[in-house]
């Protein structure tokens, strides 16, 4: 009886299968590349800020809105994140802000919803300026990452380039331009998704990662978001007719249906943080009616044809939010194309109309190697009888030397260089 006990006890044993196939996996587990390249992103970024970090205690030190404006927000954050765990409740008016303010309104522009708030909230209150820094070196690491996945998927390029397209892309010249406006760094991170989404939606027909993205943003910086919106309607647009031919028309309209729910998704699904933020914009005194849209209708309905083009596509007649207007601007796209940024918001081209800051200037310099490529892919495409980069190319290069995208981009209210990361990542 004994020895049929025995026996029947190795043949019952429910633990043993289990435990060795844990045994097997922990034996044969192996970290993906991925991980390693995510780390080596961090590294650059850790890096990128090294000099400034080391100087100001592991905190960074920028000036103008970052120090007045971003770094105070970190403490908003923090208050209103704990409040809400200990509580259950999220502050939704703030009296603290002056006279007292919508909290979602007047801070959804700054990140209030930000995934990366989770990074500020783990901190002591005191660390917020250490956690803000840290953030960003991780933001730069994820906006990498999602570059490198959206090259890899979306163009079955290797993955080595793909790795080096993700570095050039975190480490643009848009990215340090506009350093000291923390929150855009979310657009760096989600823009890529946006982008992986609408490939992924014309391909694939599945149009998750578009709405998700689209989401991500919006709850980000609903500001930019309009901006980045529209950039993936005409990258969208132009994607879907470059393939148009090699798919039939009930494939056609079915991908054009999911880009709509995709894109309408991401909205609704943001409408929480969205719609708030929406009615308090409506009362900005930067929608006056003197704005760029408001001269744009006067000319067009007054039959004023040859005004109307040159305020669309003159930067000798387009004013920006100061009342100047410099013809010069006509040059800034060479500048930064071929001049990183030297400071923070700070360019060369700033110096030709001696003005410390030009809301039109920007920086597009991307890594050194990409810019030369430039050329020779042109001819290749040529080569290859790919003419549709050619129009997009012609399409890109027009958006930059005229005030239109400046100002649509905006939705026409005032003129920006803040949609030209779509330049970059094209």
């Amino acid at each position: 009886m004994d020895v049929v006990f025995k026996k029947d006890s190795k043949k019952n044993n429910p633990f043993k299968g289990i435990w060795d196939l844990v045994v097997n996996k922990v034996k044969n587990f192996k970290l993906p590349n991925s991980f390693y390249y995510f780390l080596i992103l961090l590294f650059i970024g850790l890096g990128f800020y090294i000099a400034m970090l080391i100087e100001n205690n592991f905190t960074l030190a920028y000036g103008g809105d970052y120090s007045a404006q971003y770094i105070p927000m970190g403490f908003h954050i923090w208050d209103y994140y704990h409040e809400w765990i200990k509580t259950g409740h999220f502050t939704l008016f703030d009296s603290t802000l002056y006279l007292g303010a919508n909290s979602f309104g007047s801070n959804a522009y700054y990140g209030l919803f930000s995934p990366f708030n989770i990074i500020i909230c783990i901190f002591p209150r005191t660390f917020v300026p250490h956690a803000v820094a840290i953030s960003s070196i991780i933001k730069l690491a994820c906006a990498g990452m999602f570059f490198s996945m959206y090259m890899k998927h979306a163009f079955n390029v290797k993955d080595s380039v793909s790795r080096i397209c993700g570095i050039a892309y975190a480490f643009c010249g848009w990215g340090a331009f506009y350093l000291w406006y923390n929150n855009y760094q979310d657009i760096l991170v989600f823009f890529p998704l946006v982008l992986f989404g609408i490939e992924k939606t014309i391909k694939e027909q599945k149009p998750w990662l578009l709405a998700v993205g689209v989401f991500l943003l919006a709850i980000s910086n609903y500001v930019l978001m309009v901006s980045y919106i529209i950039c993936a309607f005409f990258y969208a647009m132009f994607r879907f007719f470059q393939q148009i031919k090699t798919k039939n028309v009930k494939e056609n309209f079915t991908i054009l249906g999911l880009g709509v729910a995709g894109f309408a998704g991401g909205l609704l699904m943001a409408l929480f943080v969205f719609g708030p933020a929406l009615m308090a914009t409506m009362a900005s005194p930067k929608l006056e009616t003197n704005s760029y849209g408001a001269m744009l209708k006067d000319y067009l309905f007054s039959g004023k044809i040859k005004e109307f083009l040159e305020l669309l596509f003159s930067w000798g007649k387009a004013k920006d939010q100061h009342g100047r207007v410099f013809v010069t601007r006509h040059w800034y796209p060479i500048l930064e194309f071929f001049f990183p940024a030297t400071t923070c918001r700070s360019l060369p081209t700033l110096e030709l109309n001696n003005w410390d800051f030009d809301d039109i200037a920007v920086s597009l310099w991307s890594y050194v190697p990409f810019m030369l490529f430039l050329v020779p892919a042109l001819i290749q495409s040529g080569k290859e009888k790919k003419w549709s980069h050619y129009i997009g190319f012609g399409l890109l290069v027009l958006s930059l030397f005229t005030p239109f995208m400046y100002f649509v981009t905006m939705m026409f209210t005032n003129g920006y260089a803040r949609w030209t990361l779509f330049i970059v990542s094209s």
